[in-house]
């Protein structure tokens, strides 16, 4: 009974010999990574005052037709930033890309704060078209930011496993973007904004936008890394550019 019992055993491997397999080249591919994830989600994760805002906006006395002009402005303002990358942003390094678009978007969140404070009524311009020109400017400071995320995680893609490292990104993106909106649901808190007592939202805003800045400081230790993904992605563009001449050259003297 004994020899049977062996021979079963080794007939029908454990659960953990049958996933061990697949589960090792995801642990290699983790280990190898890891620093890049982790940048993914200390450059999302800061506190994030978008609720808050979008709950001050919708208790302005405007009309449904504004907010849905503002919606499909905002998403032109983000077909625009990307545009301006393609333009402008990849002649410069990735760092000076995280740098150049983080601070826009700071700098193009001063119009939230505007719009919290009520300036633009004070200087004769209705809350009607400032919403829709703050969603415009705040939409094109999201994207700008975004689009360095996206082409590091293209960059950082070994080869055969590019829908791999950019689902991982997309969802290390993903759960940072839930963590800062925990963080500011907590930071609301903390300074009493409620939709009875908006007096601290414009505090919140910019507290939020400093801190969106603050993870430019990982850039420094995390040069190496993003130096090395740059050559290697440099690389592979240029071997996948020798095989594509060679296999080009190799049809033409086929069909002659």
């Amino acid at each position: 009974s004994s020899s049977s019992r062996d021979s079963d055993s080794s007939d029908n491997p454990s659960c953990k010999d049958r996933f061990e397999p697949d589960c090792t080249p995801v642990a290699a591919f983790i280990r190898q990574h890891w620093p890049v994830l982790a940048f993914v989600f200390c450059f999302k994760c800061p506190p994030s005052a978008l609720d808050s805002v979008s709950t001050f906006v919708y208790s302005l006395p405007l009309p449904p037709w504004l907010l849905a002009s503002s919606g499909i402005a905002c998403s032109c303002s983000s077909l625009l930033a990307a545009y301006v990358y393609k333009v402008a942003g990849t002649r410069a390094t990735l760092p000076c890309a995280f740098v150049s678009t983080t601070m826009a978007c700071v700098v193009l969140s001063l119009f939230t704060v505007s719009m919290v404070l009520q300036l633009n009524v004070g200087a004769g311009v209705s809350n009607g078209p400032f919403v829709v020109m703050e969603g415009v400017a705040t939409a094109f400071g999201r994207e700008l930011a975004l689009l360095p995320v996206i082409i590091l995680a293209a960059r950082s893609a070994p080869p055969g496993m590019e829908g791999t490292m950019f689902s991982a990104v997309l969802s290390m993106q993903n759960l940072a973007v839930s963590v800062s909106a925990f963080a500011g649901a907590a930071l609301t808190h903390a300074l009493g904004v409620t939709v009875d007592d908006w007096s601290n939202l414009w505090v919140l805003v910019v507290i939020c936008n400093v801190a969106r800045a603050t993870p430019l400081l990982l850039l420094w230790p995390m040069r190496h890394i993003i130096r090395d993904v740059m050559d290697s992605s440099a690389s592979r563009k240029g071997i996948d550019m020798q095989e594509t001449f060679k296999s080009g050259s190799e049809e033409s003297h086929a069909m002659l």
